[in-house]
């Protein structure tokens, strides 16, 4: 694993946005992109010029003291805006250690990994020198792994990834916003829709769009809300004939 991750994020640092990533930044300057889910991992999303990453929503609502009569209403969720594109299986980005959470950037690691070498959790190692110093008992030392989700594993900050899915179905950009934006096109690029939680997230979209732009007049044409790029329709077709208005069959660069 550490191996693959290591060339794929060695590959990552030398390659350049293609002709797409630049057609989702220009429809980001002209405010016409709401936000993409990639299942890309290396981040060219952001060498683009796309914010990139996961939210760090914060979900804390303040309470009146218990002894306090009166009642009060809590304070609105802090949720500032999430980033333009975010990675549904995370990234080469940054590594991370499973038992004390600390993240790190993967490049400096890049050559390490590329021979299958463990890295050591530099935090933990940390922690543990200075348990031994006040005579506490040791816990134990973590590797740090590549934020990569594999297929099958549970996303670590897939409540987030969720959340962000909730707020954009709904039009909520931020808190403080009062216009609430709802998407009215939905694009599914290059991606053959084989991940269960891609296939979730791409029907939750097209219903809420056709859901919330049906045309008043039912004898007119109603417009293109659900387009996908591919060389290949996904399979089984008759599941996703009803999802796309359109199929566009050729490369997404011939596209862009």
């Amino acid at each position: 694993f550490n191996t693959m991750i290591g060339s794929l994020a060695q590959q990552a640092s030398i390659s350049e946005p293609t002709p797409f990533h630049r057609l989702l930044k220009s429809l980001d300057e002209r405010g016409k992109l709401i936000r993409v889910y990639t299942q890309n991992i290396d981040c060219l999303e952001e060498d683009a010029g796309l914010t990139y990453g996961i939210p760090a929503w914060n979900e804390r609502r303040t309470r009146s003291p218990v002894k306090e009569k009166v009642k009060t209403k809590p304070s609105p969720i802090s949720a500032p805006v999430a980033p333009r594109c975010i990675p549904l299986h995370g990234h080469v980005k940054t590594m991370y250690c499973p038992r004390c959470s600390h993240t790190t950037p993967l490049a400096p690691f890049i050559k390490r990994l590329s021979t299958g070498e463990t890295i050591i959790c530099a935090s933990c190692e940390d922690l543990e020198s200075t348990r031994r110093l006040v005579g506490k008992r040791e816990r134990g030392v973590g590797n740090l792994r590549p934020s990569v989700v594999l297929y099958g594993e549970a996303h670590r900050e897939g409540e987030i990834v969720g959340e962000c899915v909730r707020r954009d179905l709904l039009g909520i950009q931020a808190s403080s916003s009062k216009s609430r934006r709802k998407p009215d096109l939905l694009i599914v690029a290059g991606t053959s829709l084989k991940v269960p939680g891609t296939k979730s997230v791409v029907r939750q979209f097209a219903k809420a769009i056709r859901d919330a732009n049906e045309p008043s007049d039912s004898s007119s044409t109603p417009p293109i809300q659900t387009i996908f790029i591919n060389l290949e329709f996904p399979v089984p077709a008759r599941e996703w004939e009803s999802v796309f208005d359109i199929w566009l069959q050729g490369d997404v660069q011939t596209f862009a």
